[in-house]
C-alpha cells in the first residue's frame, strides 16, 4: 500500500468514526444540517433584497457561509 492509498484508507475510517460520532449526538446533527440551511434562507431570502452586489446574491453569500459552517464544525469540543 503506498502513501497516497494510506492516507485515503486512513482518511475514510476518520471519516466513518465521525459520522458515528455525529449520529448519536442530535444536537449536533442539528447544528451540521439545519442551522446553516436556516442561515443560507435567512441571508438570500431575508436580507437578499436589500443589498445590490452586481449578481446573485446567494452566489455572493454561498463562500461565506461554507466557511462559517466550517468554523461552527471545528469550534467547541468537549474535554477528553
Amino acid at each position: 500500500m503506498n502513501a497516497i492509498s494510506a492516507t485515503f484508507a486512513d482518511s475514510a475510517t476518520m471519516m466513518r468514526r465521525n459520522f458515528r460520532h455525529t449520529m448519536r449526538n442530535p444536537l449536533a446533527l442539528f447544528n451540521a444540517i439545519i442551522v446553516p440551511v436556516f442561515v443560507m434562507f435567512l441571508m438570500v431570502y431575508v436580507f437578499g433584497g436589500s443589498f445590490s452586489v452586481g449578481t446573485d446574491y446567494v452566489d455572493y453569500a454561498t463562500p461565506g457561509l461554507i466557511i462559517l459552517t466550517i468554523g461552527y464544525g471545528i469550534g467547541p469540543r468537549p474535554p477528553r
